[in-house]
């Protein structure tokens, strides 16, 4: 069995994924399927999921239940629902959040 560390920068979530044996993800949006699938939806602690708009737009906000602790900055942050989500009522400002996909060896790659 291969694993991911998906990485949310902003709400929290740094956990591995598990592939499980024979299963080629093709997606960060596979990855994040699996994720909600192995730590639960985000009404649980621990959890995640992202939401759609119902366009073409695949996803439009992402969502942790962080349980609370020290961050990956160092922080400490409070147990509760972390979300980012796009903007786009300010036009033409858009707020909107990104994610990369980093190597074994600490190198980005590029992501479809």
């Amino acid at each position: 069995m291969s694993k991911v560390t998906l990485e949310l920068v902003g709400i929290y979530f740094n956990r591995e994924v598990k592939i499980p044996e024979g299963e080629e993800l093709r997606s960060v949006q596979e990855i994040m399927d699996l994720a909600i699938k192995q730590f639960g939806n985000s009404t649980e602690p621990g959890g995640f999921n992202y939401m759609t708009d119902n366009t073409s737009n695949p996803m439009c906000a992402i969502r942790h239940y962080f349980k609370g602790g020290i961050t990956r900055s160092g922080k400490n942050r409070h147990a509760g629902i972390y979300e980012l989500k796009e903007d786009r009522t300010r036009l033409p400002i858009v707020q909107a959040w990104q994610y990369y996909v980093i190597t074994d060896k600490n190198e980005r790659v590029s992501a479809t």
